[in-house]
């Protein structure tokens, strides 16, 4: 994988690990606080959260937050 794709699948790993639904927005503070810690930095998240709502597996929400918009489990 290349750190792009690790990025990605941090991201999903840590919206499995929130048990993120559609229902429930998530805080993007509860996504960057545990990727920052395991060394991502801030424009690779960025870059792969802006991808995720491309590809319509997220919604970026008001608030700083955002919905998934697919099944993460």
């Amino acid at each position: 994988m290349n750190r792009f794709d690790d990025t990605r699948a941090a991201i999903m790993d840590q919206l499995r690990l929130l048990k993120a639904t559609p229902a429930t927005p998530i805080s993007l503070y509860d996504i960057d606080v545990p990727l920052d810690r395991a060394g991502f930095t801030q424009d690779e998240i960025v870059s792969a959260l802006f991808q995720m709502q491309d590809d319509k597996d997220i919604e970026l929400i008001t608030g700083n937050r955002l919905r998934v918009t697919r099944d993460v489990s």
